[in-house]
């Protein structure tokens, strides 16, 4: 058993409360230095940089061991973020959203699409998102906004191995995976807040977890200017 797997959850998670940090941000559990994952370090830099959102976080993390993002304008077929859950706040029950960049657009020649879903229940928004990329794992966004408090009170990030044909379905006929056709699939959480998220936060959180630059600047998740966070 892996020295971690005393600290993760049901979901492989790891609570911020057991992590140390040293005053160059770097991460300890009981003396052994730890590091986040590829995939959500621009993520958990953003979060210790914010110690609210830092102490309401579970994080997967690695032992130490001892950007890839790309440019050229989007296509669009759909509707930013902020405008999508504007409509849903406003009364509308469901808003679907997709963005996608062709592979002959950039420097490495890499397809991707971002399909976004809004569900309005009585008090709340259900949020979902993913980015899918062929022949890779696709990025899992998920968000519960309430309505009353204006405010997300639940985010999460996670990787999800869809299987071609479900992916397709997603491109081309915005038909989402249920809840247990989720369950089918290989499912990996890497982080998940509950408290207080504002918009701007959950829009950040977005924005440095997604893969594809140019589907966060189209879907405006995004600062005009990104600077790497340290």
């Amino acid at each position: 058993m892996d020295f971690l797997d005393n600290f993760r959850n049901e979901q492989g998670l790891i609570n911020t409360k057991d992590i140390q940090l040293n005053e160059y941000g770097n991460m300890y559990i009981e003396k052994q230095e730890v590091e986040s994952l590829n995939e959500i370090k621009q993520v958990v830099n953003l979060l210790k940089n914010n110690p609210y959102l830092w102490s309401i976080s579970k994080i997967d993390l690695q032992l130490k061991q001892r950007g890839r993002r790309m440019g050229a304008r989007a296509p669009i077929i759909g509707i930013p973020f902020s405008e999508g859950l504007k409509n849903v706040i406003e009364g509308k029950r469901v808003e679907k959203s997709m963005f996608y960049i062709d592979d002959d657009v950039t420097e490495k020649g890499l397809e991707g699409r971002l399909l976004a879903h809004y569900n309005r229940r009585d008090f709340e928004i259900d949020f979902q998102l993913w980015e899918i990329i062929p022949y890779l794992p696709t990025y899992y966004v998920h968000g519960i906004y309430n309505l009353k408090d204006e405010i997300f009170s639940h985010f999460d990030g996670a990787l999800i191995d869809i299987d071609n044909k479900m992916k397709e379905q997603m491109k081309w006929n915005f038909i989402f995976p249920s809840t247990e056709q989720k369950k089918e699939y290989s499912y990996k959480k890497l982080f998940r807040l509950d408290g207080n998220i504002s918009i701007e936060d959950a829009m950040e959180l977005m924005y440095y977890y997604l893969p594809i630059e140019d589907l966060s600047q189209e879907y405006g998740t995004c600062p005009p200017i990104k600077e790497e966070i340290k």
